[in-house]
Formats: structure tokens, C-alpha cells, sequence
């Protein structure tokens, strides 16, 4: 059998998750540093990314410099 895992700490919810195919969850940037689960992840970190990303585009055709 294969080795168990700890469970972690979400950098969001706080909850614990255990990942067995990729052991250190998912980045939480830009929401913040951490790592966070894969709840968190589907529905806080990836909108909010595409959030920023649509924001960038936005920013673009306005001929506005997004850092």
C-alpha cells in the first residue's frame, strides 16, 4: 500500500484536505501565499484569477497599463 498522507490546512477555508495524486494542494495566489484545497481552489482562486485576467484585457483596449 501506498503512503498515507496528512492531512493540510487550507490557506482559505481552513478545512483540512489530503491530496493523494499531488500531495501539496493547490497555490492560493493571488488570493494570498498558501496552499488551499481543491473546493477553494474551483470556486475562489480560479475566478478570481479569470477576474483578473478579463480586467488585464479590459485595461488593454482601454490603452490603460495594468501592472
Amino acid at each position: 500500500m501506498g503512503k498515507q498522507r496528512k492531512p493540510k490546512a487550507c490557506s482559505i477555508c481552513g478545512g483540512e484536505y489530503v491530496n493523494d495524486i499531488w500531495p501539496y494542494g493547490n497555490s492560493a495566489l493571488p488570493i494570498n501565499d498558501g496552499r488551499c484545497c481543491d473546493k477553494c481552489n474551483n470556486e475562489v482562486v480560479v475566478p478570481h484569477r479569470f477576474r483578473l485576467i478579463e480586467a488585464s484585457k479590459a485595461a488593454k483596449r482601454e490603452g490603460c497599463d495594468v501592472g
